[in-house]
């Protein structure tokens, strides 16, 4: 994604969220989905080189059988080059 980012730009995603005490810090899911925990996202961002702008973690993705799947929002931006 900072590849393709403009400096100064902005990107909203969506995700699944594991608890803040899984075992793992992501995880693939029985529908085919990942879900990350709220601390492997911020961690990724970084070494992706992005800002954690606004993170949500009272945010659902989807319903699943009628039920909303745990989930997250972030908004990420990549700082201007200097």
């Amino acid at each position: 994604m900072t590849a393709r980012l403009a400096d100064g730009g902005i990107a909203v995603v969506s995700l699944e969220r594991l608890p803040d005490d899984a075992r793992r810090p992501w995880a693939l899911q029985p529908t085919g989905t990942y879900a990350h925990t709220a601390a492997y996202l911020a961690e990724a961002a970084a070494a992706a080189g992005l800002r954690l702008e606004q993170h949500d973690t009272e945010h659902s993705p989807r319903l699943e059988a009628g039920v909303p799947v745990l989930g997250q929002l972030a908004v990420l931006s990549r700082a201007p080059a200097s």
